[in-house]
C-alpha cells in the first residue's frame, strides 16, 4: 500500500486514506 498520511494499515481510517489517494 502506498503511503500518504497513515503509515498503520491497521487504521480503518488510515487505509480508506491510502486507497482514496
Amino acid at each position: 500500500y502506498i503511503q500518504s498520511g497513515y503509515q498503520r494499515p491497521n487504521f480503518g481510517k488510515g487505509t480508506r486514506l491510502i486507497v482514496n489517494s
